[in-house]
């Protein structure tokens, strides 16, 4: 049986742009960890979180490579369970953008810790990002659950269930 749970929120554009971690985590694999945010570069507008988790499930783009680590592995992928975490960001477009290049840099720095694979190969910025300590605490909370779900713990993945997605302030 597959199942899923959406928080609410998750479908509305109203929140603004969001940072997200996309969480893969199969058997015998280490657990695969995507960051990317709802606001476009061109700004052209901000999707929902679960209309851009949607993208990315769809493999599709520029997305069919980058939440597969940009390997065609049959048994990661049939076997892979999702966990999606977003926070809202406040702030500009360009705000935004440095916040999402500040989690990068941050999951880069403690991958060693965290014993997960980052997919976010060649958008890795060498120096930490400046962002408001706000946002930073904001992104502290995504990146603690994400590592913590990488664990894949009793409280974070039930046995056979997908976790709950959860949107908004963690």
């Amino acid at each position: 049986m597959l199942e899923a749970y959406l928080s609410s929120g998750g479908l509305s554009r109203k929140s603004g742009p969001c940072v997200y971690a996309l969480i893969l985590i199969a058997k015998d694999h280490d657990p695969r960890i995507y960051i990317g945010r709802t606001g476009t570069s061109s700004k052209t507008g901000v999707d929902s979180p679960f209309g851009r988790l949607s993208t990315h499930l769809k493999k599709r783009g520029k997305t069919a490579t980058c939440i597969f680590g940009g390997r065609n592995d049959p048994a990661f992928i049939e076997s892979a369970r999702v966990v999606f975490l977003a926070v809202h960001i406040p702030g500009s477009h360009p705000e935004v953008g440095t916040a999402e290049k500040w989690m990068i840099w941050h999951c880069e720095q403690n991958k060693k810790v965290g014993r997960y694979e980052l997919l976010n190969g060649e958008d890795i910025p060498k120096n930490e990002p400046p962002i408001r300590e706000s946002i930073r605490a904001e992104l502290l909370k995504l990146y603690k659950k994400a590592v913590h779900c990488c664990g894949v713990e009793p409280k974070c993945l039930p046995s056979g269930r997908s976790a709950p997605i959860k949107t908004g302030n963690i």
